[in-house]
């Protein structure tokens, strides 16, 4: 039987879509403006970083180290040594169904064009998805107040 794509697009999820795709395992496609939003909030980022203009977690430390400014040359190894400190997890698995649950999840937030992400993360996780590539992401373990720093750095290292 094939399965119905869900498509994101600027509208909320129905309990319904993320029903349908959590039990058929429907794929993701991407609607135009959705990837318009993404690029437009990418720009704004590309643009503080072009000025020099401090944002934190961007180009400062974090924590108490909010004040360190961090140079051009260095924010891409800032943020991938941010990752590999908090893939703190550990445990058993979450369940692939949980898993592909979070995907969704990050995918839809991403695309609401908050994040100043490229359209490529996005795009990159649509395709781990769609292709079941799915990270091993521990059922214990987090760091700091959110709660969700130590699931989804294991997340990133898929990436």
């Amino acid at each position: 039987m094939a399965h119905k794509n869900l498509l994101i697009t600027t509208a909320d999820l129905s309990l319904s879509e993320v029903e349908n795709f959590v039990l058929n395992g429907s794929k993701i496609k991407i609607d135009k403006q959705v990837k318009d939003k993404i690029n437009k909030s990418h720009d704004i980022i590309a643009q503080i970083i072009q000025h020099n203009q401090p944002v934190y977690g961007v180009n400062t430390g974090f924590g108490k180290f909010s004040d360190v400014r961090i140079s051009k040359d260095k924010l891409a190894e800032l943020q991938k040594r941010l990752v590999y400190s908090h893939a703190a997890g550990t445990g058993e698995p979450i369940a692939r169904e949980i898993v592909r649950l979070i995907l969704l999840l990050k995918i839809k937030s991403l695309s609401l064009g908050h994040s100043g992400c490229r359209f490529e993360v996005v795009k990159q996780l649509i395709d781990m998805l769609n292709l079941e590539i799915l990270p091993f992401i521990p059922q214990k373990g987090s760091v700091g107040a959110s709660g969700d720093l130590a699931p989804l750095s294991h997340l990133a290292l898929v990436m």
